[in-house]
C-alpha cells in the first residue's frame, strides 16, 4: 500500500503513532505499506515534523519521499532529512521562465531558488523526480523543463496534465486533449536515448506514444490531511473517507479494501469517479 499524507500542519504524533501501533500489530502482514510520501502545501515549512515521521518510517522499513515546490531545499535541510532516512524528492517543474512561474505559483516564487534546490538535492543524493503539471499557462514550457532535467540527472520526469477538479475547477486554463497529444508526441521525440524517464500521470497508456504511464496512481493509496481525514485520491469531490484521529491504520486499510472498488474505463482500471476522461 502506497500512502500520502500532506499539509504543512500536518500532527505529526498522530502519524507516528498510527505508524508504530501498524507496525506492532498482528494484522501488518496483511496490511503492506511500502512508501509514505510528505506533500503540500509545502511541507518542508514543517522541517521538524517531517523529520519525526521519516525517522518512524526509517524504523518500520517504510520508504519515504517529500513532494515540494524546491525553494526550501537548502544543503543542512536535505542533510537532515537523508540523516532521517528519506530517499526521494520529487520537486515541481513547472516552467523556465520566471514571469511564467510566477503566474503559476504567485509572485513570490523564485526560478533560481527552485532550480538550486534541485542542484542540492541531487548533490545530497537524493532520487530526484521533477512533476510537471500541465496547462495553457505554461504549454510552451514541457520542452525546457524536460531538457533542463534531462541535463541536471534527474531520474524521472512525470507530466500531469491539469485536471479540472479541485482548486483549480473553473481556471479556464485546461488543453484539450489534442493540444495534450500534440504536446507528449513533441516530448516522446525529445526522450530518445535519455536516461530521465518521462511518465505521464493519469493518462491512457496508448495514447502516450509509447511513454511510460500511469493511469491512476490512487488505486493503492490511501490520503490524509492536515484534519486527519481519510480519503482515495485529491481529485474526487465525494466519494470514501475515514479518520484517522478515531481509527488505526489497519482498521482504515482495510476498509478502504472493503469499500472501494475500482472501475474499468476504455480498458483502464480508475478510482470511481474520477474526473479525468479516458
Amino acid at each position: 500500500m502506497d500512502n500520502g499524507w500532506s499539509g504543512f500542519n500536518i500532527d505529526h504524533d498522530l502519524i507516528t503513532k498510527r505508524l508504530y501501533e501498524w507496525g506492532q500489530s498482528p494484522q501488518r502482514s496483511g496490511v503492506n505499506i511500502k512508501e509514505l510520501r510528505i506533500t503540500g502545501g509545502e511541507p518542508l515549512l514543517n522541517i521538524q515534523g517531517m523529520i519525526e515521521i521519516i525517522s518512524c518510517c526509517s524504523e518500520l522499513g517504510i520508504r519515504s519521499g517529500v513532494n515540494t515546490n524546491g525553494s526550501l531545499i537548502k544543503m543542512d535541510v536535505a542533510r537532515r532529512l537523508k540523516a532521517a532516512g528519506m530517499t526521494v524528492m520529487k520537486v515541481s517543474m513547472d516552467a523556465m521562465q520566471e514571469n511564467i512561474l510566477r503566474r503559476i505559483r504567485g509572485s513570490e516564487a523564485s526560478l533560481e531558488n527552485s532550480l538550486n534546490g534541485i542542484k542540492i538535492a541531487l548533490d545530497a543524493g537524493f532520487k530526484v523526480v521533477a512533476r510537471f503539471t500541465l496547462s495553457r499557462l505554461n504549454s510552451s514550457q514541457l520542452l525546457p523543463c524536460y531538457e533542463f532535467a534531462k541535463l541536471s540527472g534527474i531520474s524521472k520526469f512525470q507530466v500531469k496534465p491539469l485536471i479540472n477538479a479541485g482548486r483549480a475547477r473553473g481556471s479556464g486554463e485546461f488543453m484539450t486533449k489534442k493540444q495534450i497529444l500534440i504536446l507528449l508526441e513533441k516530448l516522446s521525440k525529445a526522450t530518445t536515448k535519455s536516461p530521465t524517464i518521462p511518465e505521464i500521470l493519469c493518462w491512457h497508456p496508448g495514447e502516450a506514444f509509447g511513454m511510460r504511464t500511469k493511469a491512476c496512481g490512487s488505486i493503492d493509496k490511501i490520503y490524509i490531511s492536515t484534519d486527519g481525514r481519510v480519503s482515495t485520491c485529491n481529485f474526487l469531490a465525494s466519494g470514501w473517507t475515514e479518520d484517522l484521529t478515531r481509527h488505526r491504520l489497519c482498521e482504515i486499510i482495510f476498509n478502504r479494501e472493503s469499500n472501494v472498488i475500482p472501475k474499468k474505463i476504455n480498458g483502464i482500471e480508475v478510482l470511481p469517479d474520477c474526473p479525468q476522461h479516458f
